[in-house]
């Protein structure tokens, strides 16, 4: 072999070689190592975040401390928009209703307060609704019955036995209104459905024996009057110093019958005396007070009956206001089924 054959063999050799490694070079920089490679692990605080919701809870009872010193209606703009968020939460809902209940807007309390049994999960918060209850029936009945809204305080009494079966109470005053409203039969009905309750069924046994014996539970009335109703109120025919009748609104939630300036003044009463204070619609008023030969409904009738003088501008001829000064002297009930009122000698 030559020397040129050997020189370009060794080149080619080495070419060769050159080549080789250039390629291996580029495929080690091009291919990555598996094996060598770290996969950052995942960030398991964004797992966590997404399964918490975004709208932050905030405690109740921290809630409402905060709202302790805001004006009433701040508050109760705060507390519904909790409720819209939050759902019904029993402490938001009982002070809601309390709320409510001090300005006098009792429908919607009840509302609140029954929406709070729902939400009840302790003896302690069951306590708590079962007075708070209690005192709000206690006070919206209150109001209606001096409004003479009757019809009103039996719906209540019967939306109360439907929503809150387990509370006897409820039945036997349904039970008991319907009988000094006259309505027997209908008493029947919430008297049954508790007679064998361990603690009130003997009094409701008691009073459905009464019923079925009407005539010993309900004698012949001493007076029974025709009622004239007017927007859940009544009016009865009323007769002044045995010479005048005049329309009067029967209020029990007056302590003194009013009448009409002008009546006393046809019958000759002089009205420059002796003044007291009174409580209208419009505020506390000064009004002279004079005591009137007789004040009769029908056979029913009293002697030297004081009565305030005070101008109402009342509608449809009324008269007058009879209070309890006259009907405290009887037994008596309104019958709405019959519109009469009933008055019996005590």
């Amino acid at each position: 072999m030559s020397k040129n054959n050997l020189l370009g063999g060794c080149l080619l050799l080495l070419l060769g070689i050159i080549i080789g490694w250039c390629a291996r070079e580029i495929s080690v920089g091009s291919t990555p190592v598996l094996q060598d490679q770290i996969i950052p692990p995942a960030d398991s605080r964004l797992l966590e975040e997404s399964e918490v919701s975004l709208v932050p809870v905030v405690d109740s009872q921290q809630f409402l401390r905060q709202l302790a010193r805001e004006p009433v209606s701040v508050r109760q703009v705060e507390l519904r928009k909790y409720l819209a968020t939050h759902g019904d939460q029993f402490d938001v809902l009982m002070t809601l209703s309390g709320d409510l209940s001090e300005q006098g807007h009792f429908e919607e309390a009840l509302e609140m307060l029954l929406r709070s049994s729902i939400a009840i999960e302790s003896i302690a918060q069951q306590d708590l609704f079962k007075m708070s209850l209690a005192r709000l029936i206690d006070r919206y009945t209150r109001e209606l019955i001096s409004l003479n809204q009757f019809g009103e305080v039996d719906q209540l009494y019967e939306q109360l036995t439907l929503m809150l079966p387990q509370f006897a109470q409820y039945h036997l005053e349904l039970g008991t209104l319907r009988i000094r409203m006259g309505n027997l039969q209908s008493a029947l009905v919430p008297l049954a459905q508790i007679a064998n309750h361990d603690k009130l069924g003997a009094e409701a046994r008691r009073l459905m024996l009464q019923i079925e014996g009407s005539e010993s539970l309900v004698p012949a009335a001493f007076e029974e009057l025709p009622l004239i109703a007017r927007t859940g109120q009544f009016l009865v025919e009323a007769m002044i110093d045995d010479e005048l009748p005049i329309l009067v609104l029967i209020d029990t939630g007056a302590a003194m019958t009013i009448l009409e300036s002008g009546v006393l003044e046809r019958l000759g009463y002089n009205l420059s005396g002796k003044q007291e204070y009174f409580v209208t619609a419009n505020g506390v008023v000064q009004a002279p007070v004079v005591t009137i030969d007789s004040f009769g409904l029908g056979r029913a009738r009293l002697n030297n009956v004081t009565v305030g003088a005070l101008d109402m501008a009342m509608q449809g001829k009324v008269e007058g206001l009879l209070g309890m000064n006259f009907l405290r002297h009887y037994d008596f009930h309104i019958d709405q089924n019959r519109s009469i009122l009933v008055l019996d000698q005590r």
